[in-house]
């Protein structure tokens, strides 16, 4: 659950920047290829910058997500154990109804 949460919030700043700071990003990928270039076009920022909150709401699904799926986790265990439970239980009143049938069409048949 740790490394989730980590995860999560290096996505969030990952995102933040690209989001915020689309700039830093061209110069990181793509400013190294030009010499002496104008920067990023309106498109670059664009694009970049729905890349960052798609990164940024990756971030949140990746700490929330843990959270939840415990939760569910918790539930299916308790679920199992409530089914084991009326097994159990079907299980030792199997056998006494299974006599008190026999015992009933024994009365209900022609001797």
């Amino acid at each position: 659950m740790l490394q989730a949460i980590l995860v999560g919030l290096l996505c969030i700043a990952i995102g933040a920047v690209s989001f915020f700071k689309p700039e830093w990003v061209w110069k990181i990928s793509e400013g190294w290829k030009t010499y002496g270039g104008e920067g990023p076009t309106d498109l670059y920022r664009s694009i970049t910058r729905v890349g960052g909150v798609a990164f940024m709401v990756f971030g949140v699904v990746a700490m929330v997500l843990p959270f939840f799926l415990g939760s569910v986790n918790l539930y299916a265990q308790k679920s199992k154990q409530a089914a084991k439970e009326k097994s159990r239980y079907a299980m030792e009143e199997s056998p006494r109804a299974t006599s008190r049938c026999f015992m009933f069409m024994y009365f209900l048949l022609p001797h």
